[in-house]
This record gives structure tokens, sequence and C-alpha cells, in this order.
């Protein structure tokens, strides 16, 4: 009597150790097709670090362009593969290569070897001096021709 009900309890516990080991291959698996969507994933151009104030521009238009399709900032964040401090920070370049070309291409003239940050800072900075432009600005905002980010203290 007490073989049958030890044999009993040895089969119920050989039982969720199989329930236990199936679980653990069916994450195993996942885990697999993740590191295999991973490897095959393709980095586009768009990804790479941004190395000059037109890649700046370019990344900026294609996140309005998923802005504008109906997707929330953080999600076309992430279409853009970039995250979102960084395009805020340096979105006053392209703000301001919208807003007023001529002003823009002339900043960059001045500044040829200058990093990314200082001519953000540069931009920001031209954008808070001229009214004329920050209203510019605004109005292609509530156009949904910019990013509607708010204004910085």
């Amino acid at each position: 009597m007490s073989r049958s009900s030890s044999c009993s309890s040895s089969s119920s516990s050989d039982e969720k150790m199989k329930r236990k080991g199936k679980g653990k291959l069916r994450l195993s698996k996942t885990k697999n097709k993740i590191k295999k969507a991973r490897k095959h994933h393709k980095v586009t151009d768009v990804c790479k670090r941004a190395r000059g104030p037109f890649e700046v521009i370019r990344r900026y238009k294609k996140l309005l362009k998923a802005y504008n399709r109906g997707l929330k900032l953080s999600a076309s964040c992430a279409y853009a593969g970039v995250n979102e401090l960084t395009v805020r920070s340096t979105a006053s370049i392209a703000e301001l290569a919208t807003a007023s070309p001529a002003e823009f291409t002339k900043l960059l003239d001045k500044t040829k070897q200058a990093k990314l940050k200082d001519v953000a800072n540069l931009c920001e900075n031209y954008i808070k001096g001229d009214a004329e432009v920050q209203t510019k600005i605004d109005d292609l905002k509530s156009q949904c021709k910019l990013i509607p980010y708010a204004k910085r203290a």
C-alpha cells in the first residue's frame, strides 16, 4: 500500500516536471525567435548617429511624417529609431531650417566644424531673439508642419 501511494505521488511530481519543462521550452523558443529577428534586422541609415545638421533635419522630417500619420510621438520616435530627448534637443535646427532657410544657411556658414549641440543652441538662441521667426514657427506648429513641442522656460 505504501508503494502505490509513493508511486502515485512520484507520477504526479513527474507530470509537474513535464509541465515545467514545456513552459521552459516555450520560453526558449520565443527567445530564439526574438534573437533571430534581431539578427536579421537591417539597420537603416536613419538609425545611425546624426553627424551634421542636414541629417538632423532628415531625421526630424521622418519623425514628423510618422507623427502626422497618427502615431503618438513615442511611437513615431521608435519608428524613426531615435530617442525622444535626442529629437527634442536638436529640434531647433529643423525648426529654423523650415521657418527661415536663408537665416539657417547664414548660421551654418559661421559654424562649419561646430558640434551639433552647439549648432542647436545657436539656432535656439536665434529663434528666441527674433520674434518674427518665433511667430512663424508657432504658426507652423499649429498647422502640423512642425512637431508641437512646448516652449522651454
